[in-house]
């Protein structure tokens, strides 16, 4: 038997992180439908017998009339797949309809049974059950138990996990959902647990492979892969600039990395990286955006070079400038970082350079 665990589709998605154009997110929205339906439809081609979803099918706890009735086309136009969908917290309020293979969970324990000795159990957790939660389920040790859950390991929230507490319960995998980045470990000696991550990401802070767990029983035994899939993908590349370069420099160190090869379908993020002059320090991201032209699919730049400030020009300089440097110098309280950023500002605000600030 094939199993599919996917989780965080975030259909409807009505958030993005980082510089992205309004087009670029209606595009990222788009995808998030086809990759969904991709998946199931790879589901269909491999034979698989159910897809666990462990929470935020959507981005909202109310979903356009047009995301739900997506969901609902999808599940009916494959009925030999059965669905078992827990909502996570984005998704906790909102009613899907009933069919015949879409199965859902509550705030108790529910177990479904997929037959050849496999069961699929699932809770979502509430304010309610943060305590009880943990009193089951109460699972056949005899059989294949997989078990869903939907969101962050450890913490003292009523939304968290605790595995500690989920040891030695006959779990042979734990389906999780929340984490949108790909991560697995042990329960004890029998289980494992997952989490497949955002299956279509969405901004710079979800860079990086995605896709889902295939489960498989066949010879008796659970066994668990990940599988990348979906063709979006946000990627970072590094510029490494020297102290001397100005911004027509970096410009076409950008242009020569473009030139490398780039994929028309993934999203970049270009981090400028290496040390600038004081008088290049304002925030050059901008500029070398409009110069650049295109890059893959969209992309946007960050500047993160350190700011070289040569205090021997300056200690004991009286002008303004001169004062400022050496007080931030001076500051034991404020890291390198922090005053790299301090003086970033600063020089942008004199060289008004409204990008920078």
């Amino acid at each position: 038997m094939k199993i599919i665990h996917t989780a965080d589709i975030h259909l409807g998605n009505v958030s993005h992180s980082g510089k992205l154009s309004k087009e670029t997110a209606i595009d990222i929205t788009r995808e998030i439908r086809a990759t969904f339906l991709g998946l199931v439809e790879e589901a269909g081609k491999q034979g698989v017998r159910a897809i666990l979803i462990s929470g935020d099918l959507f981005d909202q706890d109310r979903p356009l009339s047009t995301d739900i009735g997506y969901v609902k086309g999808i599940v009916s136009k494959y009925p030999g797949i059965d669905f078992y969908y827990l909502r996570g917290n984005h998704d906790e309020k909102n009613e899907v309809g009933i069919f015949p293979n879409l199965h859902t969970f509550g705030d108790s324990w529910t177990t479904y049974d997929l037959g050849d000795g496999v069961s699929v159990s699932g809770i979502e957790l509430t304010r309610g059950n943060a305590e009880t939660r943990y009193g089951g389920p109460n699972l056949d040790p005899d059989k294949t138990n997989i078990v869903m859950l939907h969101g962050p390991l450890g913490g003292n929230l009523y939304d968290s996990i605790n595995l500690t507490r989920l040891r030695n319960k006959n779990i042979d995998y734990l389906a999780l959902g929340h984490i949108h980045k790909a991560q697995e470990g042990e329960i004890d000696g029998r289980g494992h647990y997952a989490y497949p991550g955002i299956l279509t990401p969405r901004g710079y802070d979800e860079i990086g492979e995605h896709g889902y767990y295939l489960l498989d029983t066949d010879g008796g035994k659970l066994s668990h892969r990940f599988v990348p899939f979906g063709e979006l993908t946000f990627e970072r590349k590094e510029v490494k600039a020297v102290r001397t370069d100005s911004t027509f420099d970096i410009v076409n160190k950008v242009k020569a990395l473009k030139a490398e090869g780039v994929d028309d379908k993934h999203i970049y993020r270009i981090e400028i990286t290496g040390e600038k002059s004081l008088e290049e320090a304002g925030d050059i991201s901008g500029e070398v955006e409009r110069n650049v032209g295109t890059f893959g699919k969209a992309f946007s730049v960050k500047d993160s070079r350190n700011v070289y400030v040569d205090m021997g020009k300056y200690r004991g300089d009286m002008s303004l400038l001169g004062q400022f440097l050496q007080l931030v110098e001076g500051t034991d309280e404020l890291s390198i970082d922090d005053k790299n950023e301090i003086i970033r500002l600063v020089m942008s605000a004199l060289k008004g350079d409204k990008n920078g600030l």
